[in-house]
Formats: C-alpha cells, sequence, structure tokens
C-alpha cells in the first residue's frame, strides 16, 4: 500500500485532467468541424485507455522512491511512508515543475484553445 496509495492518487487527477482536456479538443473538432465523421465506441475507448495508461505512467516516479519506514525500533511508535529522492532533492525539483506543466499548464492553454477558438 505503501507504493500504491500515492500512485493511485496522482494517477487519478492525472486522468481527471487529460479527460477533461480530451472532451475539451473533441468538442472543438465537433464545432469547427460539423460535417466530419465523430469518434466511434471504439476510438472513444482507446482514448480512454490512453488517458489512464498516460496518468499511471506520469504519476509513477514517486512510487520508484518512495520508502516505508518503521520507527518503532527506535523508540518512536510510528511507521511511515516517504519519498526519498536521489540528487539531494534536484530530480524532485525537476519532476514538481514537470508535473505543473504537465498537469496544470498544458491542459489549461489546450482548454483554452479549444474553447476560445
Amino acid at each position: 500500500l505503501c507504493h500504491l496509495v500515492p500512485l493511485l492518487q496522482c494517477a487519478t487527477v492525472f486522468a481527471s485532467v487529460l479527460s477533461l482536456t480530451a472532451i475539451a479538443v473533441d468538442r472543438y473538432i465537433v464545432v469547427a468541424h460539423p460535417v466530419r465523421k465523430r469518434i466511434s465506441v471504439w476510438g472513444c475507448g482507446m482514448v480512454t485507455l490512453g488517458v489512464w495508461l498516460l496518468s499511471l505512467a506520469l504519476a509513477a516516479p514517486p512510487s520508484f522512491y518512495t520508502r516505508y519506514l518503521d520507527l518503532r525500533p527506535s523508540g518512536i511508535d510510528l511507521v511511515v511512508c516517504e519519498e526519498f529522492w536521489p540528487d539531494s532533492g534536484n530530480l524532485r525539483l525537476l519532476y514538481s515543475c514537470f508535473i505543473l506543466i504537465a498537469s496544470y499548464m498544458i491542459p489549461l492553454l489546450s482548454v483554452s484553445v479549444s474553447y476560445c477558438a
């Protein structure tokens, strides 16, 4: 559970953001090209599968650096799951910036362009 919970928390956020972005792009296509053939049920399923696979891939890096720590042997009645990133946090900072861009900036730009175009 120590590795799974953070992965699923982040993946569901990514899936929500990417789903909203896909809906905005689909609405743009329907409005801008009304006579164009619409996406099929199979195509919609593939987009959904792609959204979830991409979400899991983007959310995976923190799981690689999450450790289960049992502090009870040292006299502290505490068990925690903590992220320990290499390179004194530089890699964590890079991942955090990437998350900001991938989960906020790019979807915001995509949705804004889709609704304003």
